[in-house]
């Protein structure tokens, strides 16, 4: 498989995780199921060239959808 490809892959598996965080009723399981995403995030990175470089890219995305589902949820 194609770094890129697994890039895509990694990334979308990654956002599903941090929307379902997001959606979790209390505040301390939305913090335990976010550090178990960056951590993932960290783990998926390793594979890559420059684990750092794709870490910060990754912990990025999953943070933007994490917000923005959040952001939802209270206006709803």
């Amino acid at each position: 498989m194609s770094l890129m490809k697994r890039f895509m892959l990694d990334t979308a598996e990654l956002v599903t995780q941090a929307a379902h965080a997001a959606s979790l009723e209390t505040s301390t399981e939305r913090l335990t199921a976010l550090r178990a995403v960056f951590q993932d995030c960290g783990e998926r990175a390793n594979a890559y060239h420059d684990p750092m470089f794709v870490a910060r890219l990754l912990v990025k995305e999953v943070t933007e959808v994490f917000r923005a589902e959040r952001k939802e949820l209270r206006h709803a």
